[in-house]
């Protein structure tokens, strides 16, 4: 793992699944050993065999003073042959084809150095040598075959010198960037090739580390060996000495995320030693019980026996070791291969290698597969954070469009109507959608799109859904637009601002990238995507723990799941598809047919959005004997809990290793079961007013958590301050609600834990008196009141209390209510300019009727062209009545084009007709020159965010027509 810095944004966030979309009838790569690519010096687009006397720079950028990883040493740039080089080119080497090699040399400096890593005190006595490929077209590359013929270091303590690819990190952060480790030797293995790959949107890794023995190969540091990977639209398969050794692919990646694999990555070389976060790798750390002991790193600690150890640098084993002959990293060459023209996978790609590292003139945006549109400009109407940069890819609305599986978007924490809108620069011949929402849903929203040839805005779709967690919607567009605009309304998470991940365009063109079979889900009669398994495990994630081994496999259209080591308990081993929408008070029935080669028990867990929910997050728990020959199970639940993000779960663990199948799976929503009218949520975190003293500081533990609409999160009382104190906190509801149930998720642990809670409102009248809280982790639902407040009441007051001398902690509180204003008119302007009276997201009574006018307006020498109203086009109207108001509605309101004022220019255009003739043939390498020359730069780790976005939308509409138009 040679990532910058571990930047988890994600991994706490995202654990929903997503169905992974695949290349109908995609067929294998080109073979490695194809005659093609038998050669770094024939049909290669890059090669280096490091033949000429010093390092080709406009190819290669040398790190130096970087610390990453923990490890041991800052890397420099000294090339031989100065004094102490790390880096020497065209050194003899009898081995190599050519006779001549390139050494990144690990020297051990006597205690010269004495940088400090992260600022702790950590002394550094290691130079080494690490170089990565410039950031431009020439020496980035997406798909096709990347190799290097490698020597590594003798099989010592804390090396770990590696061959890997890197994708953008200044601007989205590790694992964002994506990381393919296509040779990471390490001494504390080593007798095998470890080979890991690591990718977002959140942390997910895995590889192999193959015996070298399994491979032929005697001494990988005595002799080459050819390390190497193939890369395509949807798969990375690594090779030693041309033998494959794995494969990683949409197919089989088994993660709930979208293939990450589509985006230019940069080669690297770099000799590591140590590594202070990897203990397998062995490090050159030792501990002594003397606080004196030299060359602390700054760690110490108390051990079992109330000894200090003091953690420090055993500058005698590196002396003993590093720098000595015999222990240099020796590469032959590097080199890259496009994808063959014969390739199955090549008519996929875009071969116009503009690269995402670039900030500048990066018009063709990130997703390097042919048809895929990039916009010219984003725009959108708010986000979250608005204190973050613009560029960052945590919320900007830029990166909502720009092909990068990292990227997202976040509307404000609230339910008015928001947007996003791109700009493809020309009508472009639209094929179809495809968006990922990434959490947090819009319980609606609608598409609109417009063409430059008629000027007028148009309905595409109106969707709606009920998962919380990540979707992926994609729909059929069929015509040409240039403007495309996505307006979200109402959050199905009341708590939570909307998020979306990617909002993506295929235009209409030969072998462009074919739209994934997404089925439209009927819920009645399946809220699962993918139940059959006719091509892949897509949608299913997998976990395997406490020593167990299972396959998961699709064989003829049925999941096929293989162990010999069954773990220690059920949920050792699991199969789970998970961020389907369960609805409070709806029946559902849960459906599979399965076997086992010989008789066995599984089980059959349907719970909230857990890995390993405990009993009250558990909604379903069967265990099911399972017989040779394939069986119909049907189980049916009666769901009265709030909406929640649903998990189904097949266990296998410490029941056998007799090989099951599973297929057909369905999970269908039946009838209402519920009565009266119906209840919401309505406690966020901005309804939260004030709280008493003694609640925790830290993010685990704070009082706001009470409020923000999740049981699973907890606030505390503060240690040292607050035990056997009752705590409070005081809300504010809108006045539109009548309060008919209180819900409660408390904890039942020992030190921390609710005993007892009370509510009260207005001004201090009691609702509910001390009752005792009973749950852990899930809500109980409370209502009989001792008093009943008035409609329309506003404050409520709770209080918790602890058993006696522990802390009070506490989930979460809610009160569910009859929303007596739930129809709302929510409003867009399609253009700017465009005024729509009232202009704010208005409520309506429940009572039906309610009746309100609407106005349209346009600004000077502008008219309004076309109000869309629900989908349905209106015209040129400038008033619209609703009546009775019974359901919640969106306005859209588009203008005429501007008319663009030229009389002048027209008069003047004879005596600037030369100069404006010959201009773009003046500019035209000015506009180039980033493209080329951009990336030469020196770009360190964690460096700053690119701004890519910015700089594209003032390059102006020109330059992109012009290459988009050449790329179609």
């Amino acid at each position: 793992m040679n990532n910058h810095s571990f930047k988890p944004k994600w991994s706490t966030f995202l654990t929903c699944a997503i169905a992974a979309a695949s290349l109908s009838g995609a067929a294998n790569a080109t073979e490695y050993n194809d005659p093609y690519w038998a050669s770094p010096n024939a049909n290669t687009d890059f090669v280096d065999h490091f033949d000429s006397p010093t390092l080709n720079r406009e190819a290669w950028l040398v790190e130096k003073d970087i610390f990453v990883n923990g490890e041991d040493q800052d890397y420099q740039d000294v090339e031989f042959p100065a004094a102490d080089w790390t880096i020497g080119t065209a050194q003899p080497d009898e081995d190599a084809l050519d006779g001549k090699a390139l050494i990144l040399k690990a020297r051990y400096m006597d205690g010269e150095i004495q940088d400090y890593y992260g600022g702790n005190g950590k002394p550094l006595f290691i130079r080494a040598g690490r170089i990565e490929s410039q950031i431009t077209d020439a020496t980035t590359f997406t798909y096709g075959k990347f190799e290097a013929r490698i020597k590594t270091p003798p099989a010592r303590n804390a090396e770990f010198p590696a061959w890997w690819l890197l994708g953008n990190y200044p601007d989205v952060g590790w694992t964002a960037c994506q990381e393919l480790d296509i040779m990471e030797f390490t001494g504390a293995e080593a007798t095998a090739v470890p080979q890991t790959y690591w990718t977002a949107p959140y942390p997910v890794h895995g590889g192999v580390s193959t015996p070298y023995t399994d491979l032929g190969i005697t001494n990988p540091q005595t002799e080459y060996v050819t390390y190497g990977i193939i890369k395509t639209p949807d798969s990375v398969e690594y090779y030693v000495n041309g033998i494959k050794t794995q494969t990683f692919s949409r197919a089989n990646q088994g993660d709930d995320q979208p293939w990450p694999y589509v985006t230019p990555m940069r080669m690297i070389l770099n000799h590591a030693i140590t590594h202070a976060e990897w203990p397998a790798v062995g490090n050159y750390n030792a501990v002594s019980t003397d606080p004196s002991v030299p060359n602390r790193t700054g760690a110490s600690w108390q051990d079992a026996e109330g000894v200090w150890q003091y953690e420090y640098i055993d500058t005698d084993a590196m002396a003993a070791n590093i720098g000595r002959d015999g222990t240099d990293f020796v590469v032959d060459y590097v080199a890259h291969w496009p994808l063959p023209a014969s390739d199955p996978m090549q008519k996929y790609t875009d071969g116009s290698k503009y690269s995402f590292f670039r900030s500048e003139n990066n018009t063709k945006g990130f997703y390097n597969l042919r048809g895929w549109l990039a916009p010219v400009a984003v725009t959108a109407d708010d986000y979250l954070r608005t204190d973050w940069a613009d560029d960052e890819r945590d919320h900007a609305p830029d990166n909502a469009a720009d092909g990068y599986v990292g990227s997202k978007w976040a509307t404000p924490a609230d339910d008015n109507a928001h947007w996003v809108e791109v700009d493809y620069g020309s009508d472009k011949q639209i094929s179809y959608l495809w968006i990922d929402w990434s959490w947090n849903l819009p319980s609606v929203y609608d598409i609109f799109g417009k063409s430059e040839t008629t000027g007028a805005w148009e309905h595409i779709v109106t969707s709606t859904q009920t998962s919380e967690g990540w979707a992926e919607h994609i729909f059929d567009v069929n015509k040409p637009y240039r403007y495309i605009k996505l307006v979200t309304r109402g959050r199905i998470n009341k708590a939570e601002p909307i998020w979306l991940l990617e909002l993506k365009a295929f235009e209409d063109v030969e072998n462009m990238y074919p739209k994934p079979v997404i089925a439209g889900i009927d819920r009645s009669e399946n809220i699962l995507s993918n139940g059959t398994f006719d091509t892949d495990l897509s949608n299913w994630g997998t976990e395997a723990y406490d020593g167990s081994d299972p396959t998961y496999t699709s064989v003829n259209g049925e999941a096929v799941i293989s162990l010999t080591n069954d773990g220690a308990n059920a949920g050792s081993v699991q199969m789970h598809t998970s961020n389907f929408g369960l609805q409070k008070d709806y029946r559902y029935t849960v459906s599979f047919d399965a076997k086992a080669v010989a008789a066995r028990n599984i089980q059959m867990r349907l719970s909230k959005n857990d890995l390993n929910p405990n009993a009250e997050g558990t909604y379903l728990l069967e265990t099911i004997a399972l017989s040779e020959a394939m069986t119909n199970y049907s189980f049916t639940v009666d769901f009265t809990a709030m909406d929640e993000s649903g998990r189904l779960a097949f266990l296998f663990g410490e029941m056998g290793t007799d090989t099951v199948t599973i297929d057909n799976v369905v999970i269908s929503e039946g009838e209402f079961i519920g009565s009266g009218e119906t209840l919401v949520p309505v406690i966020g975190p901005s309804n939260l007013i004030s709280y008493s003293t003694g609640w925790e500081t830290d993010w685990w533990g704070v009082v706001g958590r009470i409020a923000d609409g999740d049981a699973g999160s907890k606030a505390s009382g503060n240690d040292g301050e607050a035990e056997g104190m009752d705590l409070d906190i005081t809300v504010k509801i809108e006045e539109s609600f009548e309060v008919r149930e209180v819900w409660i998720s408390g904890d039942n642990s020992p030190d921390r834990s609710l005993d007892q809670f009370k509510v009260e409102y207005g001004d201090g009248t009691t609702l509910i008196d001390w009752t005792p809280s009973t749950t852990d982790g899930t809500y109980e639902i409370f209502n009989t009141f001792a008093n009943t407040p008035d409609v329309g009441e506003r404050d409520f007051k709770f209080y918790f209390r602890p058993p006696s001398g522990q802390l009070v902690e506490v989930g979460n509180v809610q009160l569910m209510a009859v929303d007596l204003m739930p129809h709302r008119i929510s409003s867009v302007a399609l253009d700017e300019g465009a005024v729509i009276s009232p202009a704010e997201t208005l409520r309506y009574s429940n009572t039906n009727t309610d009746d309100a006018t609407y106005t349209f307006s346009a600004p000077e020498g502008r008219t309004v062209n076309n109000v869309i109203i629900d989908g349905e086009s209106k015209g040129a109207i400038t008033e619209f009545t609703f009546t009775d108001i019974s359901a919640s509605h969106v306005i859209a309101v588009g203008l005429s084009p501007a008319v663009v004022e030229d009389e002048e220019e027209e008069t003047e255009e004879p005596e600037t007709e030369e100069p404006e003739t010959e201009q773009p043939e003046t500019e035209e390498p000015e506009t180039e020159q980033p493209e080329e020359n951009n990336g030469g730069g020196n770009k360190k780790s964690g460096g700053g965010s690119l701004g890519w976005f910015a700089l594209l939308t003032l390059l102006g509409l020109r330059i992109r027509k012009r290459q988009l138009t050449a790329n179609s």
